[in-house]
């Protein structure tokens, strides 16, 4: 039996087997590192700023970490953003059709 991304069974994620980032972590992670970096943050500024480990944060922007919503709203706040402006997928900001 096949399994998309988010219907592996937890013993598989457990034992260590990489799956492939699905396109939503991979898309909340881009949206981190565009607005650290359009404020000038680097890794461990931002770190500082949520309590959160640089290297941990880097693998959230790689889209590595399956990050739960307590530390997505953590760096939510530590780059000065309601959450929601991170769960929104960039073509929804800024539709093709906008100047």
């Amino acid at each position: 039996m096949l399994f998309s991304n988010s219907a592996l069974p937890d013993a598989v994620l457990m034992a260590g087997l990489r799956v492939s980032p699905s396109r939503d972590r991979l898309l909340f992670g881009l949206r981190v590192r565009e607005e650290r970096r359009r404020q000038g943050l680097t890794l461990e500024e931002l770190g500082e700023r949520t309590s959160l480990v640089w290297n941990y944060i880097a693998s959230v922007e790689r889209g590595e970490r399956n990050i739960t919503m307590d530390n997505a709203s953590v760096l939510a706040k530590g780059l000065g953003l309601p959450l929601w402006t991170l769960l929104q997928d960039s073509s929804e900001v800024y539709p093709k059709d906008s100047p």
